[in-house]
C-alpha cells in the first residue's frame, strides 16, 4: 500500500495534499514522506507509524489494498 493512501486513512492528510507531494516528487524528487514533513501537512510523528504500517503489509495484501482503492 502506498505511502499516501495509509497517511489518509489515519486521517492525516487529504487527497490533494497528497497530489502537490507527488508533483513535488516528480518536479524535484525525494520521498513522499519526507516531503509532506517539510511542507508541514504532517508530523514525523504522524509519518513513522505509517512507515510501520507499510512495512508489516506483505505485497498480496499491498496488492489487494491497490486493487480496493
Amino acid at each position: 500500500m502506498l505511502l499516501g493512501e495509509i497517511l489518509a486513512e489515519l486521517g492525516h492528510v487529504t487527497r490533494k495534499q497528497i497530489d502537490v507531494a507527488l508533483a513535488h516528487q516528480r518536479r524535484q524528487g525525494g520521498l513522499v514522506g519526507g516531503i509532506l514533513v517539510a511542507g508541514g501537512a504532517i508530523t514525523g510523528e504522524q509519518l513513522v507509524p505509517a512507515l510501520r504500517v507499510q512495512q508489516e503489509l506483505t505485497p498480496a495484501e499491498s496488492y489487494l489494498a491497490l486493487l480496493a482503492a
